[in-house]
């Protein structure tokens, strides 16, 4: 037993699912297939309105957000969570407005540009205040 403030004693911290960080990784890129190949699945049955390729390259940034964590105990709760959402989605246990706000984390409408206002008199109803400027939304037509 260490006496504080004269060591440090090291436990042995039992794995939960991997030995070592190559089966947490083995364990990821599974996950990794898992989700891009029901991609095509989900957006046929939840009729969503984002393509196939859009799908997997949002799975590709949920996966890359976490690709610095090298821990294999916090690599393996993750790929639960992962396989957790992989059956939910599944099993039809999720709406489709659960899918969609992946997608708005990151991404802006198509065609919307925000300018900054010169006058804010005439566009009062159509203002965003970001990082304390005032801005108004332009949409474009495609």
């Amino acid at each position: 037993m260490a006496v504080a403030g004269k060591g440090v004693v090291a436990t042995a911290v039992k794995p939960i699912f991997s030995r070592d960080l190559g089966e947490a990784k083995r364990r990821v890129r599974e996950l990794y297939r898992a989700w891009y190949r029901e991609v095509p699945n989900t957006v046929h049955i939840y009729q969503l309105d984002i393509t196939v390729k859009q799908g997997r390259n949002k799975v590709r940034e949920m996966f890359m957000k976490n690709a610095h964590v090298t821990d294999p105990r916090v690599i393996d709760l993750l790929v639960i969570k992962g396989k957790m959402e992989l059956q939910e989605t599944i099993n039809v246990w999720k709406q489709r407005t659960h899918i969609m706000r992946y997608f708005h984390e990151t991404e802006t409408p198509t065609g919307c540009v925000l300018l900054p206002c010169i006058t804010n008199k005439e566009l009062y109803s159509r203002k965003k205040i970001c990082s304390e400027r005032v801005y108004t939304t332009v949409y474009i037509r495609a």
